[in-house]
């Protein structure tokens, strides 16, 4: 693909509807771990032939006397030139490294989160780094993560520290039930077949209720929901590869905790794919609290795909 060749990262105003159709939109704020995202999505972006748009955002400047914001002005001018220069820095060192990809600098004077927000509309992919607290395996998904990944319009990558590099492992899906949207197992099936890895299909169940322990101590109960979970995976499988007949797929069906499930898996995948769960007329407004643990806690890159009423 053609390389672009523009040595200065393009300015828009806030107010300019930007097109971000077919490219992955990565958030850059010259951190390490947007570094590390960047390092992730340049890959993503190559297997898929599509721009790379490294895209940094600031917000104005909120006059202290009636509260205007100073769109005219913006920034202090000399902090717009650093940033500016940040992006252009890393966006001409990425072209030197990922010469065959077309990488593009996107600087805009707005709130980053409402910025990348509005780019998942169009994007094909928008990602984001996350980074650990300092002694603990935690991911922090505070800041611009949480609201973006909460009101995307399209499908949001996090790359977790030391998550970004490559992997020999399978791409994953969480499946809920039988009601898991289709367009959530179609995304993961499209990415195992991009990639050329295995899919494989995760639930896991749980009957810890507080009037009902004696369902955890009962081996043939538990049996018994394994083999209907298995029966119940199958056919999700069977319907899934009558269209992705070149996709290796598998199932695992575990008692116990998806989250836990799903975070043990991601030490030995490429990739998870989970799904939102969104309710009410606020579109996004609800990640799912499984989706939301598997972010903060997973070992190798994530990505959520909204529900159906807040894709695009």
């Amino acid at each position: 693909m053609k390389t672009n060749t523009s040595a200065q990262p393009t300015t828009n105003a806030t107010t300019a509807p930007m097109n971000w159709a077919g490219s992955v939109v990565v958030g850059y704020d010259g951190s390490s771990h947007a570094d590390l995202a960047i390092t992730w999505a340049a890959r993503v972006a190559q297997t898929r032939g599509c721009p790379l748009v490294l895209l940094s955002a600031a917000k104005p400047l909120v006059s202290m006397h009636d509260g205007a914001a100073l769109f005219d002005a913006g920034l202090i001018e000399g902090e717009t030139i650093y940033l500016r220069g940040v992006l252009r820095r890393k966006v001409d060192a990425v072209r030197d490294e990922h010469p065959e990809l077309d990488v593009v600098g996107q600087f805009l004077v707005a709130g980053p989160a409402l910025s990348l927000i509005e780019a998942s509309a169009t994007a094909d992919l928008v990602v984001l780094g996350s980074r650990r607290l300092h002694g603990l395996a935690v991911c922090v998904l505070g800041g611009v993560s949480d609201p973006v990944v909460t009101h995307a319009q399209g499908p949001i990558a996090v790359v977790p520290e030391g998550g970004q590099g490559p992997r020999t492992g399978p791409v994953v899906v969480g499946v809920e039930s039988r009601a898991t949207p289709d367009h959530v197992l179609t995304f993961a099936a499209e990415r195992a077949r991009t990639s050329g890895r295995d899919l494989v299909l995760l639930h896991a169940w749980d009957v810890r209720v507080p009037w009902r322990f004696d369902l955890l101590a009962d081996a043939e109960r538990t049996r018994e929901i394994n083999l209907a979970w298995e029966e119940e995976m199958r056919d999700i499988v069977d319907q899934l590869q009558e269209r992705f007949p070149d996709v290796e797929m598998r199932t695992e069906v575990q008692s116990g905790s998806a989250v836990d499930a799903l975070v043990d898996l991601s030490a030995r995948s490429a990739l998870l794919v989970v799904g939102t769960r969104g309710r009410g007329g606020f579109t996004g407004l609800l990640l799912g609290s499984t989706s939301r643990r598997v972010l903060q806690l997973t070992n190798c890159p994530a990505i959520v795909v909204p529900t159906p009423h807040t894709s695009r």
